[in-house]
């Protein structure tokens, strides 16, 4: 386990634990350094999730702070004060400006012409069904080319 001879001046509270913390601490790397190793768990089952890649691209870490759930820790700075508490479940959907513009993005064209039936061209260049590249192209399996 991680230990600190001084744990710093900065104060916040984690499921109304007081936890110790440095300036320049990542609210993760405080929670690890206090023992915490669970910042959230499963909607599936209650599986313990906790900080893991500390990069941002993992999601585990994630907590509610100061109100906002879906808070990557690794990736939230520590400030004096904060009260973070442990979620039950992964990050829910938020939409990019234009999706909640009533925009598109790539990802959700592919899916709409998958769904529809449409023909498009994959990056091949062949035509798909669908839309997009199917898994073959990878060669793992995948669909029919389009007469």
């Amino acid at each position: 386990m991680l230990a600190r001879a001084d744990p710093g001046p900065l104060r916040l509270t984690f499921d109304g634990r007081p936890i110790a913390a440095r300036e320049g601490d990542s609210v993760a790397s405080a929670l690890l350094a206090a023992g915490i190793q669970v910042t959230r768990r499963t909607p599936r089952g209650g599986v313990a999730r906790g900080p893991y890649c500390m990069m941002g691209a993992c999601f585990e870490c994630l907590a509610e702070v100061d109100g906002v759930s879906n808070v990557q820790t690794c990736m939230t700075p520590v400030r004096d004060g904060m009260v973070v508490t442990s979620q039950v479940g992964a990050r829910a959907l938020v939409l990019s400006p234009s999706l909640a513009e009533g925009g598109q993005d790539e990802r959700a064209s592919q899916q709409g012409a998958a769904r529809d039936g449409r023909v498009e061209p994959g990056h091949d260049g062949k035509a798909r069904r669908g839309g997009g590249a199917w898994r073959g192209d990878e060669g793992l399996g995948g669909g029919p080319d389009v007469p």
